[in-house]
């Protein structure tokens, strides 16, 4: 009997620790709405929701490089992916961007994820 019982025990405290990852994995994953002149170093690895215009744009066929520009400052861009996303927006264009703020060459850029054109 105390066999099962330490084994309803060990189950219990492993399925509380699993609903606290998960409510801790949501709680990070959701896209943090921020202004370009809030990023800073302590900014990397974040998954945010910047909402820019394009000011410039270049696409060499597999990655789009992008200039954003939200009124509050301007912040590099890259985005990996093509397709829809790709018709969807360039120079000019108003969008939400998701994705994680990165260092490349020693400069805070955007790589990103997930792009809403504003109509």
């Amino acid at each position: 009997m105390i066999r099962q019982e330490k084994i309803s025990l060990i189950a219990l405290i492993v399925s509380v620790a699993g609903l606290a990852m998960l409510f801790w994995a949501a709680e990070n994953l959701e896209a943090k709405e921020i202004k370009i002149d809030e990023i800073d170093k302590a900014s990397i690895g974040q998954y945010v929701k910047i909402d820019a215009q394009i000011v410039s744009y270049y696409n060499n066929g597999n990655t789009a490089f992008m200039q954003l520009y939200d009124g509050t400052g301007k912040l590099k861009a890259v985005s990996f992916q093509q397709g829809e996303q790709k018709a969807a927006i360039g120079k000019n264009s108003f969008a939400s961007f998701e994705g994680k703020i990165e260092l490349y060459k020693n400069e805070l850029e955007l790589v990103v994820e997930k792009v809403n054109k504003w109509n």
